[in-house]
């Protein structure tokens, strides 16, 4: 989903169609294997119910693995990116 999010901000035209387009599989083939999803109604509401299509709760749970990766080994200083993100 952050990579979906990343390609529409980011990019336009055929571009963006092309990136969204294969985000959007990468993002269907995840549903199917997580829960089993094979349709597009079932794949918008597993994307609502885990709240994906919300950028600021996206941005907080990518946050949350990165972090968890990472630990306090970061090379830059994560604070003043957080605060350059549009959703700050």
């Amino acid at each position: 989903m952050a990579a979906h999010y990343i390609a529409g901000l980011r990019t336009e035209g055929e571009e963006k169609d092309s990136l969204t387009f294969f985000t959007t599989q990468m993002i269907a083939r995840v549903a199917k294997r997580h829960r089993g999803i094979e349709d597009q109604q079932t794949l918008d509401v597993w994307i609502e119910m885990l709240q994906l299509n919300d950028v600021p709760e996206l941005l907080k749970k990518l946050a949350i693995v990165v972090d968890a990766m990472v630990g306090d080994t970061w090379w830059f200083d994560r604070d003043e990116l957080r605060a350059k993100l549009p959703v700050n």
